[in-house]
């Protein structure tokens, strides 16, 4: 009895103990977080993405399905700049952008802001010259939840928890499981139920799973697995692996950081290599360093609140030129039906961005209308 009564004690004092130590390690975590939204991190880029088809498929009728996009593989460098204050997060980079009726990519500037209070995004053609900034509103966490205008990489926040140090806390809401490993890390996977609205929208806020290794030395996500929420194959996944770490101020930071995207079918290749080159202190941000003035303004915030998919067809944005600052909600209201139009953005430019995206969303479309008619 006495050995029974020792055992089931030292249990418990196991169990307390590992309980206080995953609460410490995610405190820790937290505090990386608010140092984090402080700093500046720029990072080289080596990017090699590339389209192998492995034959067309089928829609409901079983005709066979052109697919848009020619075989292609290409490799190449860029750099992106990630500047953080506790009021406004922006990413500025160069990407490649595979052009299919060139068959060869183009380099188009994107930058993507999450604010307090709105998220929005500027791309520019591949002539150097800005498209129109679109913009909605937010009601908090804009960090933790897709930024609808960033589009590819520069819309999903877990770039943000990888490369500028955002806390998975709160990350689209999710409650995230914890489990000790023998390493002494803290295994965590997360995700909400599918229950069918993802295949009608494609929502990128809608169904999420991720699993994640957090840990104890740094404080931080070695690695970062995302299975995309429209698609059923299990072997579709992008994974983010920390190869190296620097400290700044107290704290790890990711050094180097591998993302690849893994497809069941095999067909598309994308493996991204993020190495740091400077970390510091962030001045004060301006926008009009990021908005060329005259530039076309796209502004949903008096129609669209944490929206993360939008019809345009049925909201409708106020539309007018950046003069230093953004209109009012009572301004919004007051020209919501007096708008010029924007500039127009050529289809064929993007109709492969980020190939892997892209063909596993065209799968999905294809899988979902199958399934919906078998």
């Amino acid at each position: 009895m006495y050995k029974t009564m020792w055992g089931l004690t030292l249990l418990l004092c196991c169990v307390l103990g590992w309980s206080q130590s995953e609460n410490r390690l995610w405190q820790a975590h937290l505090e990386r977080e608010q140092l984090a939204r402080q700093l500046t991190f720029e990072y080289e880029v080596s990017i090699t993405q590339g389209y192998t088809p492995r034959g067309a498929p089928a829609d409901s009728s079983g005709a066979m399905v052109r697919m848009p996009i020619k075989p292609f593989r290409f490799s190449t460098t860029t750099s992106l700049t990630l500047r953080r204050t506790p009021q406004l997060t922006i990413i500025e980079t160069s990407w490649p952008v595979y052009n299919a009726e060139k068959n060869a990519p183009d380099w188009v500037k994107w930058v993507a802001f999450w604010s307090e209070e709105w998220v929005g995004a500027l791309t520019y053609d591949a002539q150097g010259k800005p498209y129109t900034f679109e913009v909605s509103r937010t009601s908090s966490f804009a960090t933790k939840h897709t930024n609808r205008w960033g589009g590819g990489f520069l819309g999903a926040p877990e770039y943000l928890v990888m490369l500028g140090g955002e806390s998975l806390a709160g990350l689209y809401k999710l409650q995230w499981q914890m489990k000790p490993t023998p390493e002494g890390d803290l295994a965590l996977i997360a995700s909400n139920p599918d229950d069918g609205k993802a295949y009608a929208e494609l929502s990128p806020e809608f169904e999420h799973r991720f699993e994640a290794i957090l840990s104890r030395t740094y404080s931080a996500p070695v690695t970062l697995k995302h299975y995309p929420a429209y698609t059923h194959y299990k072997n579709d996944y992008t994974v983010f692996t920390v190869k190296s770490w620097r400290k700044h101020e107290g704290y790890w930071f990711p050094e180097q950081i591998i993302e690849e995207t893994h497809a069941a079918n095999r067909e598309t290749e994308k493996v991204v290599v993020y190495q740091l080159k400077a970390v510091r202190r962030t001045a004060n941000l301006d926008l009009n360093e990021f908005l060329p003035k005259g530039t076309w303004v796209a502004d949903y915030r008096h129609r669209l609140v944490d929206a993360p998919y939008v019809r345009r067809d049925t909201a409708k944005p106020v539309q007018y030129r950046w003069q230093g600052r953004l209109l009012s909600l009572a301004e919004l209201e007051q020209l919501a039906q007096d708008a010029p139009p924007t500039r127009p953005r050529p289809w064929g430019l993007w109709v492969s961005f980020i190939a892997a995206t892209a063909l596993l969303l065209t799968g999905v479309v294809w899988y979902a209308r199958t399934r919906k008619h078998a």
